[in-house]
């Protein structure tokens, strides 16, 4: 058959992650990201490719990274005796530093200073690690809020939780899919007594694929 190839103009902030080449009689052909070109075949009557189109992912916060953004704030506590130190000890990472004694059950949460533009991203991601001399669980949540001062889990935008056990990374996980516009992130911890440091390593944004069956409109 004829190769065919083409070129692609991604907009500002897209990756191009290969295509989907679409039949007269709806059989597809799969290109891979590293390929602009596809060969026709007699099964594939009047072709055309959709390229798939990937929103770039954006970490707003990450263990050993110099350039996190926006900062943190709008500290909220609930109990006595625990902190939240940002890059305490470790390069670019938020810790929930619990100290010993006082009350059993604490709870932590912090917002980013800056909001961030939702549209085109799939997930929001945060991954939790405790540290403990005592195998205490732990409930982490990550979401997103118009009110950088309100816990939580007493929003109206669902939070992920995410609840493990100790030296163990977990991903909290979001669907911010279904949103569009400007939001603040916040991260929150839950401990039970045990638990002395808590590290959230890394917050980002999972940008959304559009392409054949999924164009965004």
């Amino acid at each position: 058959g004829e190769t065919v190839s083409f070129t692609t103009s991604p907009t500002s902030g897209f990756t191009y992650q290969g295509a989907t080449v679409v039949c007269e009689d709806t059989n597809k052909i799969t290109i891979a990201s590293t390929s602009k070109s596809f060969k026709t075949t007699s099964n594939c009557k009047s072709p055309i490719a959709w390229p798939n189109w990937k929103k770039d992912d954006y970490t707003v916060w990450q263990y050993g990274s110099t350039n996190n953004t926006g900062g943190l704030g709008n500290y909220l506590y609930d109990g006595s005796r625990m902190n939240l130190n940002w890059n305490q000890k470790y390069s670019n990472t938020l810790v929930f530093h619990v100290d010993s004694g006082g009350v059993a059950q604490r709870r932590g949460q912090t917002t980013t200073n800056n909001q961030y533009d939702l549209t085109n991203y799939k997930n929001l991601t945060g991954e939790i690690r405790c540290l403990s001399l005592v195998g205490t669980e732990f409930h982490f949540m990550i979401g997103i809020t118009k009110s950088p001062t309100s816990w939580l889990h007493q929003g109206i935008h669902s939070p992920t939780v995410v609840s493990g056990s100790i030296n163990t990374r977990y991903d909290a996980v979001l669907d911010i899919s279904r949103y569009t516009g400007n939001y603040y992130i916040s991260t929150n911890l839950y401990v039970n007594a045990g638990i002395f440091e808590c590290h959230n390593d890394w917050v980002y944004l999972q940008g959304m694929t559009y392409g054949y069956g999924n164009t965004g409109l």
